[in-house]
């Protein structure tokens, strides 16, 4: 918490308890919503990120698969078809392409919720900085500058998720 020399600021009246323990309410209710939007545009980044990474992932690990069956396949000229069940790994894509299949699910019902909670997100975010700015007794700058960095970002993940969705319907 950042010291406060409350003698050096101008205040209407004298300095009293109740005055004091407003502001250590109001300071800790902004921190408590600082980190909440942390916490939020973090999660928005990491969902939007998925998308792509989950697609990346399962056509990398197809890929290695089909080149390691395909090179087993040419080394040995069949003769481990005909000893072993390794004619079985052909199989393997099936599963991994329904397991990727189901992880999108999951994430088409998140993408569904996405677009709303940044929204409510974009308007705390702007709530936050006007509460940041007013703050007379100890303006945090930085976290003034942190909000609009995470009030940008959640406008971008918002408009890509309403995007994905094919818009807003």
């Amino acid at each position: 918490m950042k010291v406060v020399n409350l003698d050096a600021i101008k205040t209407k009246g004298e300095i009293t308890t109740q005055s004091v323990q407003k502001y250590l309410v109001y300071n800790n209710f902004l921190n408590i919503l600082f980190s909440l939007l942390t916490a939020i545009t973090v999660f928005s980044i990491v969902v939007v990120f998925s998308y792509f990474v989950v697609a990346l992932i399962s056509f990398v690990l197809a890929l290695f698969l089909f080149i390691g069956l395909l090179i087993i396949t040419l080394a040995t000229l069949g003769i481990v078809y005909l000893t072993t069940d390794i004619g079985k790994a052909w199989g393997w894509f099936d599963p991994l392409m329904e397991r990727t299949q189901a992880f999108y699910q999951v994430l088409d019902k998140i993408y569904h919720v996405l677009p709303y909670l940044d929204i409510a997100c974009i308007a705390l975010c702007v709530v936050s900085i006007v509460l940041f700015a007013k703050n007379k007794l100890c303006i945090s700058k930085t976290k003034i500058v942190w909000l609009s960095i995470f009030l940008v970002v959640l406008v971008a993940c918002a408009i890509f998720a309403f995007l994905s969705q094919g818009g807003s319907k």
